[in-house]
């Protein structure tokens, strides 16, 4: 089938997603604070996404 056949590539990308945010959030707390702005608005952002995607699996 071709849901099947998209399956793993869509867990491997929301995987990624979710490791970005880590990365993200990371660089927030982290780096510089010219950046930091950036990095929380960029880190919300895939929150936003991975939280759509619990709301579409419910």
């Amino acid at each position: 089938m071709a849901i099947s056949k998209y399956q793993k590539k869509y867990e491997a990308l929301r995987g990624d997603v979710q490791e970005l945010k880590k990365d993200l959030e990371y660089l927030a707390v982290n780096g510089a604070s010219r950046s930091r702005d950036a990095f929380f608005d960029a880190a919300d952002m895939t929150k936003n996404v991975l939280e759509a995607d619990e709301r579409r699996k419910q």
